[in-house]
């Protein structure tokens, strides 16, 4: 059965292959133009001229147009305007081609593009007539100019994207049914000893009752007991599913981002708009979570390159399927809406380096837009991992080096308090400085402090440092944030805060555990990454401007269950095998003596 589902896996992984292959060779500006010409803006500048004739069999029909010129320091505008030959109905659009580059002391220039694309969706049928008139400018000159020598510009008119989204949604389909099926068997497959042992048992039966603990009457007993399963901690888990429903709900009060937050405010009397629209407040207690989840798994293990490799690999298996899924649905779909298709969402994603820059988590570190809205908050995400695993690892050379490591013992790599805290909070005093500078710089430098409380109470709970020590950190940046007005910076010391004192009071694995909240939690990394995509997409398609109120309240609801319906999806897809084949790939080391935590 395994060996089935790997073939089948295999079989549609490379019919995405070739479904992707077809969807960029019938992309518009793949193939051969279907008409074009040349504009010479020193000619007839200012009248329209019929070019050609393009005809047009379906309503909702697109047309790509691509203008090329060899604009140095200067600009072009092209208005167009497609006439119907036989009603005169009119479809006007212009297209803007400028190019500049210079030097600002030794340091070299340019902005603009020689190339312009534009998707024109014409909503008719029929045969259309091409007029173009164009006027030209040097410099930052707004009046047009006529004698500009080699200022041809270059037309191409291509068909629509129509093949191009049929290959995307067989792309989509196969890359996502492939990779799920593929992630299930390496999560579920047994080891090599397992299947051997197995064999030998099928192939001789009796090989069991010749163990030394069997006895006619006695079932085998193991010579060992079988290690019990680590608890959970139900307030960390239901803590992590308020705070994703939190910012789903926030979502849809965002007019920016849900057509219908400007109907929820007017239904729901103050402060449950306000209240909603603070529910981005769910990401910093995101963010105390994988300081103290980050610094509870590291425990006080020896940072050699097998362990941090190990690591790396485990945190990449674990989240990067879920995202890449996510990014792949999102970039797809977002093709298929858009009139240019693949064509105009690789445009928007500003080529090959911003595709790449979203998959490994840079586009917030090199300035290029996110194809998936909420992945901002995963850049730093990954950026938390590496300063913490590089700072750890300084933290253990600084407390070799000050005689605190017992280097004698090479199994004994405790990492003294004034080596945590010396090598920690520098960082962490600069970044709360940093930050109530302006409350608003969501870089990395500038979160630090909240991933970082969270750090902090774990070492708290494992006797690493005092709790005295954080405590004055937690309360400082409560204090902080009350003066500055800071809801952000009070809400990751309030949430550290309660995780200690309920750990000390022993409700650590009481509190937050209904069964809904326990549920939220265990899918809200698929909930997060999807809500956007499916969710809000919804509503905002199924929105008019004329709805009732009590079906604006529905479309609230239907919005919401699409979203917990696509993290369902999404987590047993993507997220689940994910979570099994990271447990499986974990690192066997006895380089630790992390202290015993009671919780």
């Amino acid at each position: 059965m395994a060996g089935i589902k790997q073939l089948l896996s295999v079989c549609l992984l490379l019919l995405s292959i070739i479904a992707g292959f077809c969807a960029f060779r019938t992309a518009p500006v793949s193939g051969t133009p279907m008409r074009q010409f040349t504009i010479r803006p020193n000619e007839h500048l200012g009248e329209f001229l019929p070019k050609t004739i393009i005809h047009v069999a379906h309503p909702g029909d697109t047309r790509t147009v691509r203008c090329e010129s060899t604009v140095d320091n200067a600009w072009v505008n092209l208005d167009f305007r497609l006439e119907e030959t036989t009603t005169g109905r009119s479809i006007p659009f212009n297209a803007n081609v400028s190019y500049y580059h210079g030097n600002i002391g030794t340091e070299a220039w340019e902005s603009g593009s020689r190339v312009t694309t534009q998707f024109l969706e014409i909503p008719e049928p029929g045969e259309y007539c091409v007029f173009v008139k164009g006027t030209t400018g040097q410099g930052n000159d707004p009046e047009p100019m006529v004698a500009q020598s080699g200022m041809d510009i270059d037309v191409f008119i291509y068909n629509g994207p129509q093949q191009t989204r049929a290959w995307l949604l067989i792309l989509a389909g196969s890359l996502v049914i492939g990779t799920s099926i593929l992630l299930w068997t390496l999560a579920h497959r047994r080891p090599q000893s397992s299947r051997r042992e197995e064999q030998r048992l099928n192939e001789n039966p009796t090989a069991a009752l010749a163990t030394p603990q069997h006895r006619d009457d006695v079932l085998p007993v193991p010579t060992w007991p079988a290690p019990a399963p680590p608890s959970r901690l139900a307030m960390l888990d239901g803590m992590r599913g308020a705070a994703a429903l939190a910012v789903v709900c926030c979502h849809f009060f965002v007019p920016e981002l849900s057509s219908l937050a400007t109907t929820l405010n007017s239904i729901f009397p103050d402060p449950i708009p306000t209240l909603a629209q603070h529910g981005d407040l769910g990401v910093e207690v995101f963010f105390v979570l994988s300081g103290f989840v980050i610094a509870f798994s590291i425990g006080n293990r020896r940072m050699s390159g097998r362990y941090v490799a190990n690591f790396a690999l485990r945190r990449s298996i674990r989240l990067d399927p879920p995202y890449l899924a996510t990014l792949a649905l999102s970039m797809l779909l977002w093709a298929a809406y858009l009139p240019g298709g693949l064509t105009e969402c690789y445009q928007q994603s500003l080529g090959w380096r911003g595709v790449l820059a979203n998959s490994f988590y840079l586009q917030n570190i090199f300035g290029f837009p996110s194809s998936v809205g909420v992945a901002w908050t995963l850049c730093l995400e990954i950026q938390f991992y590496l300063a913490y695993i590089g700072l750890f690892s300084l933290a253990q050379f600084v407390s070799g080096a000050l005689g605190s490591g017992g280097q004698d013992d090479r199994r004994d790599f405790s990492t003294s308090q004034t080596a945590l805290l010396a090598t920690f909070l520098p960082l962490s005093i600069a970044s709360v400085i940093w930050w109530n500078c302006s409350l608003a710089d969501f870089s990395f430098f500038g979160t630090w402090h909240r991933f970082f409380v969270g750090v902090m109470c774990y070492w708290a709970f494992s006797q690493r440092i005092t709790s005295v020590g954080f405590f004055v950190f937690a309360v400082a940046l409560a204090a902080l944030a009350i003066h500055s007005h800071d809801l952000r910076g009070g809400t990751a010391a309030t949430t550290a805060i309660l995780i200690y004192v309920a750990g000390r009071t022993g409700h650590l694995s009481t509190a937050l555990s209904a069964s809904w909240l326990q549920y939220l939690g265990r899918i809200s990394y698929s909930l997060y990454l999807v809500h956007l995509l499916v969710g809000v997409s919804l509503v905002n398609m199924l929105y008019r401007s004329d709805q009732s109120k009590p079906m604006a309240l529905c479309l609230l609801v239907i919005g919401l269950v699409a979203s917990i319906a696509g993290a369902e999806l999404m987590y047993r897809l993507f997220e689940l095998p994910s979570v099994r084949l990271s447990r499986k790939m974990k690192c066997r080391t006895t380089e630790t003596i992390a202290s015993p935590v009671s919780f």
